[in-house]
């Protein structure tokens, strides 16, 4: 019964990459949830059934959408790589003009001060 909600849960649940990365992918992230679910579950037989089903389905869950939330995230920044690269030197620019003037600012503060 596990297995079958496991199955009916994970099964819609792909990658937005090409099939067959996204079968390594998710093999890997299965046998790691099948590691962690059988590590928290106790022994017994129904009730350890059910905690490791659980277990199992939500830490592969997690891990799902931390990966879907990460692929989609470099494909977005791939996607408008011009936009990020022009912004990251705007950053950049700024930056380095702020550091300028702070720096300026304080040795004019630093010549004063030894005035006095």
């Amino acid at each position: 019964m596990g297995k079958f909600i496991f199955e009916l849960f994970t099964s819609p649940l792909g990658l937005p990459i090409e099939p067959f990365w996204e079968w390594i992918i998710l093999l890997i992230v299965g046998e790691i949830a099948h590691e962690l679910a059988y590590w928290l579950s106790p022994g017994g037989k129904e009730f350890g059934s059910i905690i490791y089903w659980l277990s199992k389905l939500a830490v592969f869950v997690a891990m799902w959408l931390i990966l879907y939330g990460i692929i989609t995230a470099i494909k977005f920044v791939i996607l408008y790589w011009i936009w990020f690269t022009i912004g990251g030197i705007v950053i950049l620019a700024i930056t380095i003009i702020i550091i300028v003037l702070f720096k300026k600012k304080s040795k004019k503060g630093k010549s004063i001060n030894a005035r006095n």
